[in-house]
C-alpha cells in the first residue's frame, strides 16, 4: 500500500497506506482474539482494582518514555546546529540500527520475559535467576557479531537501505558517521531492554524511571562535550553511551532484586563480554577511514 500510495498520493499517501496497512493488521488478528474470548464484551469499571494497578503502573512508564522523548528533542536540537542534513542523518541511522534491534532484539526479549515472569509468578527464585542470566548471554552471542559486523559494513549498509535519489555521497558519508557510532550502542541497548523487563516481571516500575533520567542526563552532558569535538559523531556517541550505561546502571545497582542478579554477578557477565566490544572498538578505528 505504501509504494502504491507514494507512487500516486506523494508523501500524504504514504501516511495513508501506513494507516491502511496498521488497520488491516488489527482487523486479521479480532476474529482470533474473540474466538480466544468468546465472552468477551467491553465494560467501563474504573473502579475495578486491576484498573487502578494498571493506571499505578502507567505512570511511571509515561515518565520514562517523555524523558526519552525531551532527550530526542535535545539531541535534534544540537544537530540543527551542525551541517545541513545533520537531523536526517541521525534518524537515518537510527532507524538502521534499530532494524536488528526490532528483527532480532524484541522477539527475544519478548520471549525471555515470558519465562522470567511465569518463573517469578511461581516463586521459583532459582530459574527465574539462570533465565536471567542465559538471556544475558544469548542477547550476547546475538548481537556482538551483529555490532562488529555493521560497523564493519555501515558503508554498504547506508548505501543499500538509503542512497537513492536525493540522498547524494554527502548525506551518505554524514549518516555513516553516525551509524558508527550508535553501533557501540546495540548490545547494550537490548541488554537494558532484557533488564528492564526483568524488574517488570518484579512488578518494579520506579527503578527504570530513576536510572532512565540519570542515564539522559549523562547523555545529555556527554552530547554538549562531545558535538563540538566530533559534530554529529559526538551526539551518537553520546546515545550509545546512555544505552551503555542504563543496563550497568539498572542491574548493577539493584541491589534487593533477590531472585535477580547480584551487581558482582552482573559486573562478570560485563567483564567477560568487554574484550569483544574493544575488539569492535580498535575494527572501528582500523576501517573507518576507508569507509
Amino acid at each position: 500500500a505504501i509504494f502504491l500510495s507514494g507512487q500516486y498520493g506523494g508523501i500524504l499517501g504514504v501516511a495513508w497506506g501506513m494507516l491502511a496497512a496498521t488497520s488491516v493488521q488489527f482487523l486479521v488478528q479480532l476474529p482470533a482474539a474473540l474466538r480466544a474470548v468468546p465472552a468477551y464484551r467491553p465494560v467501563l469499571q474504573i473502579s475495578h482494582p486491576t484498573v487502578r494497578e494498571l493506571a499505578k503502573q502507567t505512570i511511571p512508564v509515561s515518565i520514562r518514555v517523555s524523558a526519552h522523548m525531551v532527550n530526542h528533542l535535545v539531541e535534534r536540537s544540537l544537530a540543527s546546529r551542525l551541517v545541513a542534513g545533520s537531523i536526517s542523518a541521525l534518524n537515518y541511522s537510527f532507524m538502521a540500527v534499530q532494524i536488528p534491534i526490532s528483527v532480532l532484539g524484541a522477539p527475544l526479549v519478548t520471549v525471555l520475559n515470558s519465562a522470567m515472569a511465569a518463573f517469578h509468578s511461581v516463586g521459583d527464585t532459582e530459574r527465574y535467576r539462570r533465565a536471567l542470566v542465559r538471556g544475558l548471554r544469548m542477547i550476547s552471542l546475538v548481537f556482538i557479531p551483529l555490532t562488529m559486523l555493521l560497523i564493519l559494513y555501515r558503508a554498504d549498509c547506508v548505501r543499500l537501505l538509503f542512497q537513492r535519489g536525493a540522498f547524494d555521497q554527502a548525506a551518505a558519508d554524514i549518516t555513516v558517521m553516525a551509524l558508527t557510532y550508535y553501533a557501540f550502542g546495540l548490545l547494550f541497548f537490548v541488554w537494558r531492554a532484557h533488564a528492564f523487563q526483568a524488574l517488570i516481571a518484579l512488578k518494579d516500575f520506579m527503578t527504570p524511571v530513576w536510572t532512565t533520567l540519570v542515564a539522559i542526563a549523562v547523555n545529555v552532558t556527554a552530547n554538549m562535550f562531545l558535538v563540538d569535538r566530533m559534530a554529529i559523531g559526538g551526539i551518537a556517541l553520546g546515545r550509545a553511551v546512555l544505552d551503555n550505561f542504563k543496563p550497568v546502571l539498572v542491574v548493577g545497582t539493584k541491589r534487593d532484586l533477590e531472585p535477580g542478579l547480584t551487581p558482582s554477578e552482573f559486573r562478570e557477565q560485563v567483564g567477560s563480554r568487554l574484550p569483544h566490544l574493544r575488539g569492535a572498538g580498535t575494527l572501528r578505528f582500523h576501517v573507518v577511514d576507508g569507509g
